[in-house]
């Protein structure tokens, strides 16, 4: 009995052997015969992920040609009649790509498009005899703006905002809105907030009387200019903001101070430059104007007087942008209310609208010299312009046409004129020259 229980695992394992055997040598006989396209196919894709060995394209004849890699399930043709795979097939193309010692291993499981197309620029023109016209079949065409930056959403819905209410009123000014957002909340009345704080700045300048008489100073031009009103009477609900003010000294300019309107000051969550359009990018690059600047030998620099404050705001927009003063600017009196007739400093999109009517002003001329164009629209850095040409006749003539269609278009001051040319100094008035 012990050698027969002995004998019966034996027995067991020689007969598991067979079977095993049998099922291995079904398999191979039931599983289907390759083509030779399917064996040239699993040939170059072990090359491919090998990463040693450069496979030439039969149909490009290229010999880094990207596409993704396949294992060697199936030919394209077989996966297409095999709909086993059709849901999750590793893509196949003929073209196998050969990436020296980079590549990472990972194929695609997407399926492969059964369309081969090739692009190219046809520039021939055909001519449709029905309607007796010429067709034409250019499908990429090269323009001047293909390297130009696309205009995102918002530099869009700026642009329209611009284009339809800016316009030039009876004086010869230009006259553009505040560009809101279509979606912004209502302002809260925040003139308790604004009082607080232009009670603290007038208590700062109390103490030192030469801050005092800068800043009287500045808003008796403000005053002067029309730049300013008095405030009227709000209706009922009637949605309004009010700017605090401080002020600023340039290191240059010490006895000249400016006020600045604070459009970022918040109440309850919410400011001035917070409801209005993101600021869009429409001023060239600083690098590019210099750049353009050095190209020949004779330069030019000028300036646009107090360039934010020649453009006005609409005037149902300027109760946005009311303020506390001394009544009749006199610091005897007791404070009032005033409201911004103009675009200001402190807005965020002061300078795009600026830039805007700077250039509005030239594109509405029709007999604008082409030269005086590109120098408006592509040497200008916001209010201040850096031109470079080779004759100084040239030279003094575009700085005078420029002087005169901004004055005739846009009431605009272009002065402050300065050349290292002795000869186009000479030719320039007195007063518009640059005293620095």
């Amino acid at each position: 009995m012990a050698s027969a229980d002995k004998s019966n695992p034996q027995e067991t394992v020689v007969d598991g052997d067979h079977e095993e055997k049998d099922q291995n040598q079904t398999a191979e006989q039931t599983e289907p015969e390759r083509t030779e396209d399917e064996k040239r196919v699993r040939t170059l894709t072990n090359k491919a992920r090998d990463c040693r060995t450069v496979v030439k394209c039969e149909y490009c004849d290229s010999e880094n040609h990207h596409s993704a890699l396949q294992d060697d399930r199936l030919s394209r043709e077989a996966q297409y009649k095999e709909t086993t795979y059709q849901k999750k097939v590793d893509v196949q193309n003929k073209c196998i790509v050969i990436c020296g010692m980079n590549f990472e291993g990972r194929s695609s499981t997407f399926l492969p498009c059964p369309a081969y197309m090739k692009v190219s620029e046809v520039r021939n023109n055909l001519y449709d005899t029905l309607n007796e016209e010429i067709i034409t079949t250019d499908i990429f065409v090269r323009t001047p703006d293909d390297d130009q930056p696309g205009l995102s959403v918002n530099d869009r819905e700026f642009l329209k905002i611009m284009d339809s209410e800016c316009y030039r009123d009876e004086n010869g000014s230009r006259t553009a809105p505040l560009p809101f957002k279509t979606d912004r909340k209502r302002l809260p009345n925040n003139h308790e907030l604004v009082m607080k704080r232009t009670l603290s700045f007038l208590a700062s300048c109390k103490k030192n009387p030469l801050k005092m008489e800068h800043s009287i100073s500045f808003m008796e031009k403000v005053f002067s200019k029309g730049h300013a009103e008095i405030a009227p009477v709000l209706k009922n609900e009637e949605e309004c903001w009010y700017l605090p003010i401080f002020g600023v000294y340039n290191p240059k300019k010490p006895k000249q101070k400016r006020m600045v309107f604070d459009s970022s000051a918040t109440f309850h969550g919410q400011s001035l430059n917070s409801i209005l359009l993101c600021d869009p990018d429409l001023t060239y690059s600083l690098h590019g104007v210099l750049l353009r600047f050095r190209k020949e030998k004779i330069g030019v620099t000028s300036d646009i007087e107090q360039m934010f404050h020649s453009f006005k705001i609409r005037e149902d927009h300027r109760n946005f942008v009311r303020f506390i003063w001394f009544q009749d600017n006199d610091p005897t009196l007791p404070l009032t209310e005033y409201r911004m007739c103009v675009h200001l400093f402190g807005n965020s999109l002061s300078p795009a609208v600026a830039t805007y009517c700077l250039r509005r002003c030239i594109q509405e001329r029709r007999d604008c010299d082409p030269r005086v164009y590109e120098f408006v629209n592509r040497n200008f850095y916001v209010d201040d312009g850096l031109v470079s040409y080779t004759e100084e006749d040239e030279a003094f003539e575009i700085l005078q046409s420029t002087q005169t269609i901004l004055k005739e278009e846009g009431n605009l001051n272009f002065h402050k004129f300065a050349s290292n040319s002795p000869q186009v100094m000479d030719k320039l008035p007195p007063e518009d020259r640059a005293k620095d």
